[in-house]
């Protein structure tokens, strides 16, 4: 993917739902000098978002550039973003967009951050630059008991199906499944079905039917017919 391509179709859908105040904010945060963003100006900008734009809203793209933001990178869903969570992440991808090695760069920013900003930055992982130190804020929050942190990386987001090696992706499965979250609302949940994680699927469903409690129809979804037919029979 071409960082300048989704840097600027970010930039001017994001610009085109702002007023012309906070939208000369925005170009005077973008063409920050390196040197200001490394000692703290770019950090101070990405947490005053919520106050500079007041009332949030959802980002919502004109329907026809939806179609060039999926082409962009599939997965890429923008009308699932606030505005302040926009803005936050055009203003992470812009550091990718100019510095070939930004891991330190985000390390800086992001050493102390509140939770929005966070999320923010979790949602726009897989337009950032790869490297070890997205990978690992990713895998923190999958691990993570914050709901807000592990959705950010779960939901909406094409990262962990393009990133995770299969036993992060079945960890990631089984703990939204627990926690009620939609299968459908998961990036790329049928291209990455495994044999693994099937069975454990299986074995937990065995475990709810042991302890008499629902099965959340989800669950069937990754269940192999083929292998795991045992477990599709009626209760005996």
């Amino acid at each position: 993917m071409n960082n300048q391509e989704a840097f600027s179709l970010l930039k001017a859908t994001i610009l085109a739902r702002t007023t012309n105040e906070i939208a000369d904010w925005i170009e005077q945060v973008l063409s920050m000098p390196d040197k200001q963003v490394d000692t703290g100006g770019l950090s101070h900008s990405i947490a005053i978002v919520s106050k500079k734009i007041g009332k949030d809203y959802f980002l919502e793209p004109e329907k026809t550039l939806l179609p060039k933001f999926s082409k962009l990178y599939p997965g890429w869903q923008p009308e699932k973003w606030l505005l302040t969570e926009s803005v936050r992440i055009l203003f992470n991808l812009s550091i990718a967009q100019r510095h070939h090695d930004s891991e330190n760069i985000f390390a800086k920013i992001h050493r102390i951050t509140e939770l929005s900003e966070k999320i923010a930055y979790l949602k726009g992982l897989f337009l950032y630059t790869r490297s070890s130190y997205h990978q690992v804020q990713a895998l923190e929050a999958i691990r993570s008991n914050t709901r807000s942190l592990f959705a950010a990386v779960c939901l909406f987001n094409p990262y962990p199906a393009e990133n995770f090696m299969e036993g992060e992706w079945n960890n990631m499965i089984l703990k939204a499944l627990t926690w009620n979250f939609a299968l459908d609302h998961i990036y790329g949940f049928d291209s990455r079905k495994n044999a693994a994680l099937s069975t454990a699927i299986c074995e937990y469903i065995r475990e709810l039917r042991s302890a008499n409690r629902d099965i959340p129809p989800d669950l069937w979804q990754c269940v192999d017919p083929l292998t795991d037919h045992d477990v599709l029979l009626p209760e005996q």
